[in-house]
């Protein structure tokens, strides 16, 4: 039985991190610099496919909008989250720990985008990814 045990624990020490969204609650903070430079939003990527979009200001910390949901679907480096309401679509790359991009609304490009994994602000875009 020990050596059962311990065969489990090293092939869960092996297995490969998951991937994008197939944690229990994956985080991302972003700044849209061309149109909203002076708020921020945190995305909560869900392993169910859907997410939770929260904004803030980032002077002041005090919320901009009530919580918004939407969808993400991801191919290879390509992920994409299109909200349920106001027509907006975040079209991007993601390399390592970043996402860079386009938001779209409505079909209409609205502005570039990017995004660093966790809680940290993203200080600028600069990437030759950013749409």
């Amino acid at each position: 039985m020990r050596a059962l045990l311990s065969f489990i624990v090293l092939v869960l020490a092996l297995a490969p991190a998951p991937a994008i969204g197939q944690r229990s609650d994956e985080i991302w903070t972003a700044r849209i610099f061309d149109a909203f430079s002076q708020f921020s939003y945190t995305w909560r990527l869900k392993a169910d496919g859907t997410y939770i979009e929260e904004g803030h200001d980032i002077q002041t910390g005090v919320a901009i909008q009530q919580p918004i949901n939407g969808v993400w679907r991801k191919s290879k480096s390509r992920l994409v989250l299109t909200q349920d309401s106001f027509g907006f679509v975040f079209d991007g790359t993601v390399d390592g720990e970043q996402y860079y991009g386009t938001l779209f609304q409505y079909g209409q490009k609205v502005s570039a985008f990017c995004a660093w994994r966790g809680t940290e602000i993203p200080a600028s875009c600069d990437s030759d990814l950013v749409g």
